[in-house]
């Protein structure tokens, strides 16, 4: 499989939305089936919120001999909970 990817990142929109996209092409081969597909990921966070939303998109661009959707996607909404860990050297200095 060769894949080209590139990440296009903190895109602001206002003070309150940051966008983050990753787009990429790639051609599987499986066996004697080869094809052309484009993916992409992209995700919206919110300012001092810990919510986001993201999505994925694959669209086949040439579906070759694969079986299957020839675009498939879906939504997420995502929680961070911004742990805070510590290092166990600090701890043990004390």
């Amino acid at each position: 499989m060769l894949s080209f990817k590139s990440q296009i990142g903190n895109i602001k929109l206002g003070d309150i939305i940051t966008i983050n996209w990753i787009p990429e092409i790639y051609f599987p081969k499986v066996d004697n089936q080869t094809g052309i597909f484009a993916a992409q990921n992209i995700s919206f966070r919110f300012t001092n919120s810990p919510i986001s939303i993201s999505s994925i998109m694959n669209k086949a661009v040439d579906f070759g001999n694969f079986t299957g959707k020839s675009f498939d996607w879906n939504i997420g909404i995502n929680y961070s909970f911004r742990n805070k860990y510590i290092n166990k050297k600090e701890i043990k200095s004390k």
